[in-house]
C-alpha cells in the first residue's frame, strides 16, 4: 500500500505500487526524463532512484518495487524533469516513509 498526502509518501516495506505524477504546468513528451531520487537526508547518499521516460497523457507514473521499498525509514526525495530541449526543473520535494510490515 502506498499513500500520498501532499508531498509526503508513506509505504509498507516490501510492497509495490505506483504514484501518478500529474503536473498542471507541464506536458511531458517523448525525449523528456523524470527522475524520482530518494536520499537518506538532504545532501546525503542516494537510497534509490526511478527514471521515467514514457508518459500517459503528459503525466508520469512512478513505479515502486519491493526492492526500492525494502529499507525501513524516513527519507527525502525530489522529482526532477530533464526536458528534451536541455532545460532542467526540480518540481517536487518531499518525504518518503517506509514502515515495517
Amino acid at each position: 500500500m502506498i499513500q500520498v498526502s501532499g508531498s509526503a509518501i508513506t509505504a509498507i516495506r516490501g510492497n509495490t505500487g505506483r504514484v501518478l505524477l500529474k503536473l498542471s504546468n507541464y506536458n511531458l513528451t517523448s525525449g523528456d526524463r523524470v527522475v524520482f531520487l530518494t536520499k537518506d537526508k538532504v545532501g546525503g547518499e542516494t537510497i534509490f532512484s526511478v527514471e521515467i521516460t514514457s508518459f500517459i497523457g503528459g503525466d508520469a507514473i512512478i513505479y515502486f518495487t519491493s526492492d526500492n521499498l525494502g529499507t525501513v525509514g524516513t527519507f527525502v526525495y525530489d522529482v526532477t524533469i530533464y526536458f528534451a530541449d536541455g532545460d532542467i526543473d526540480t518540481v517536487v520535494q518531499g518525504t518518503l516513509q517506509v514502515k515495517p510490515v
